[in-house]
């Protein structure tokens, strides 16, 4: 085989495109087998593409341009006649690009002179000219601009409204207007003159791919969070007890590998919440498979606990540490960040008490576990300190009804009430 494609993988039974991040070879440079070619963002991971033989590189797919899955990336010629045949062909198709091109230049200079001249019969104004005209519903025609090629300006719509006020037959009209709409006159200047961009930065890479995908998952779901708070106080000591033993284990347990192992037990006792929703259908999952939001530098990714409910606490944290570092260092692998079936974030790491998260679709729930707080509650008809962490259960209500959120937290709360009972479940 005289040239080999190299195609948009599929990483994942969700992937449906990827973006290329950037090439870490050059165009026409000598490439051997395993050699690291580009690295692509899907909605989830950034990925390494290998190169699968031996030839010269010829690039394809650009930097930050989205490409779907199966679409050419880059080819590699065997010998330097085919690399050579394969860059003619692209310089043949920017030939006959520019061939149409001068077809129609005629009717692309007709178009702009069509412009122009339109342009030249309306009034230029400046945006925040146009808003103050608006708000003081001043007709432009009577407005001479005195800005850059005629334009009107901020000081032309001021000095029109002076000129309004010095006539005495629309003072009245002009004081009601005023005491309508001047504080937003002074808004506008405000934000007009008073705001410098200190910078600007494009939107792409994962971040990016993060805003499309949260924008997707509030577009396409019926999403419902509900708020609870729970004494972890038994969870707290429970903790304290098997980091006791940390030095025998080899592994000391964080409060996320807890949380994940307790939603895993939840789980089991509400199923209806380890599903999805595809069109039509709800599918109900056997395995449970708990995916866990992890901040990194430019954004975040979400690693996931396979079998969570069939592990140890001690293998959660053991696999926990190790997906940890990975997607800190960016090596994580499409298969550790697919197929989770509900997910857990703590955002209680951050010092937040509680938050509304958006759901890692096509996953029906996500829990949301706040910072721990001590506050006075009652026990036993007394005012004791206890430690309270708020959790904040999202749902896609299309299929969970507030009945089956409330479960789930009467199921959590009992986990965290009784953590011993995750060492036998």
């Amino acid at each position: 085989m005289q040239q080999i494609e190299i195609n948009v993988p599929k990483l994942g039974v969700e992937m449906k495109s990827a973006v290329v991040d950037q090439w870490e070879r050059s165009e026409g440079d000598w490439v051997n087998k395993g050699d690291i070619l580009l690295s692509i963002q899907t909605d989830k991971v950034t990925y390494e593409i290998e190169a699968p033989d031996s030839g010269f590189l010829h690039i394809v797919g650009q930097v930050e341009t989205e490409y779907q899955i199966g679409e050419l990336l880059a080819q590699l010629a065997k010998t330097e006649e085919v690399y050579e045949k394969l860059t003619s062909n692209k310089n043949l198709n920017t030939t006959k690009i520019n061939a149409v091109i001068e077809k129609t230049e005629e009717q692309l200079n007709r178009l702009k002179t069509n412009y122009l001249q339109h342009r030249k019969q309306r009034k230029k104004i400046s945006p925040l000219a146009k808003k103050m005209a608006q708000v003081h519903s001043i007709d432009l025609a009577g407005v001479t601009g005195t800005g850059p090629s005629g334009a009107i300006v901020k000081r032309d719509i001021l000095n029109k409204l002076e000129e309004i006020k010095e006539d005495q037959s629309g003072k009245h009209a002009l004081q009601k207007q005023d005491n309508q709409q001047g504080p937003h006159l002074t808004n506008y200047i405000h934000l007009g003159t008073n705001k410098t961009i200190k910078e600007t930065r494009p939107l792409s890479g994962i971040r990016k791919v993060i805003a499309e995908r949260m924008f997707s998952s509030l577009q396409n779901t019926a999403q419902m969070t509900d708020i609870n708070e729970v004494e972890v106080s038994p969870l707290i000591q429970f903790r304290e007890e098997l980091n006791e033993l940390a030095e025998i284990s080899g592994v000391k347990i964080s409060y996320t590998a807890l949380l994940v192992k307790s939603v895993a037990s939840v789980l089991k006792a509400v199923p209806i919440l380890n599903a999805s929703i595809d069109e039509q259908e709800i599918i109900l999952w056997e395995n449970i498979n708990i995916g866990f939001a992890v901040s990194i530098d430019d954004g975040l990714v979400v690693p996931v606990i396979h079998d969570a409910d069939k592990l140890s606490i001690g293998q959660i944290q053991q696999q926990m540490n190790e997906l940890i570092m990975k997607a800190k260092a960016k090596q994580i692998q499409p298969n550790d960040i697919n197929g989770s079936t509900f997910t857990v974030t703590n955002i209680g790491s951050y010092g937040s008490l509680i938050g509304t998260p958006i759901l890692n679709t096509p996953e029906v729930g996500i829990l949301g576990t706040g910072a721990i707080q001590e506050k006075p509650v009652v026990k036993n008809g007394e005012i004791v300190i206890g430690n309270m962490m708020g959790t904040s259960l999202t749902v896609d209500h299309r299929l969970i009804d507030g009945a089956v959120a409330g479960r789930f937290q009467k199921e959590f709360r009992r986990m965290m009430e009784n953590p011993k009972l995750l060492m036998i479940s």
